[in-house]
């Protein structure tokens, strides 16, 4: 998918290396943050465009962006957490 992002509303997310190659090679289409003050802050009740994801430590490292499709609340069993399930849709190329 080839947009200009310009003027778009991103929801900026660090990663660090594991879930950005995960993200990356398309084995991830959700994101996950735990339900606390500050993703409680950032998330609901907004609006966004396109999910960038960026390497939290590298900085040389191109940020990866998707189309943002949704937001809601679930519970993450295995980590025995409420959290906030991120879907994110096709890979966004800029043009």
């Amino acid at each position: 998918m080839n947009i200009k992002i310009f003027g778009m509303k991103i929801l900026r997310l660090p990663v660090n290396e594991y879930w950005y190659r995960l993200i990356l090679s398309g084995e991830l289409t959700h994101d996950y943050r735990e339900i606390k003050p500050y993703w409680t802050n950032r998330l609901e009740g907004k609006k966004y465009d396109v999910v960038e994801f960026y390497h939290r430590f590298k900085k040389d490292i191109p940020p990866i962006r998707y189309k943002f499709e949704w937001i809601k609340k679930g519970r993450l069993v295995n980590y025995n957490m409420d959290a906030y399930i991120i879907k994110f849709g096709e890979k966004i190329e800029e043009e």
